[in-house]
């Protein structure tokens, strides 16, 4: 089952033209939910933390623009992330390199990540025609 705030953020994605916005929103949100789950985070859920984290970059950084392809990825690995936290203990324990993964590697990748599309927006509203 799907929380309300995947459900918020797909409805975004397909609804709002403003991708620097809701990019902004899938960050915001990756980031509240890093440091609400900072202390008791599995590490399939780092895993799945981490790969929204990247889709969203690559998002950001694709050649082609606009794209939501990498938008509803990373709201998928971010629901993939909660389920993760909801089931601890029921699943198995992802056992790989994400123990280097720490919750401030996460969060540093995102404020670094929202300062590139803070910079992108910028470029972009410099080269938008007026009317």
């Amino acid at each position: 089952m799907k929380s309300v705030i995947i459900e918020h953020l797909f409805k975004q994605v397909e609804e709002n033209h403003d991708l620097t916005a809701v990019r902004l929103l899938i960050a915001d949100s990756i980031e509240t939910l890093v440091e609400a789950n900072r202390y008791s985070m599995t590490r399939e859920a780092q895993a799945h933390f981490t790969n929204a984290v990247g889709s969203l970059v690559l998002n950001i950084t694709s050649a082609r623009q606009p794209t939501k392809v990498g938008l509803t990825t990373s709201i998928q690995d971010l629901n993939q992330a909660l389920t993760a936290l909801n089931d601890r203990g029921k699943r198995y324990d992802l056992r790989s390199n994400t123990e280097l993964i720490t919750c401030d590697v996460l969060l540093d990748a995102i404020k670094t990540m929202r300062e590139t599309l803070q910079l992108v927006g910028a470029v972009t509203v410099q080269q938008t025609p007026s009317a």
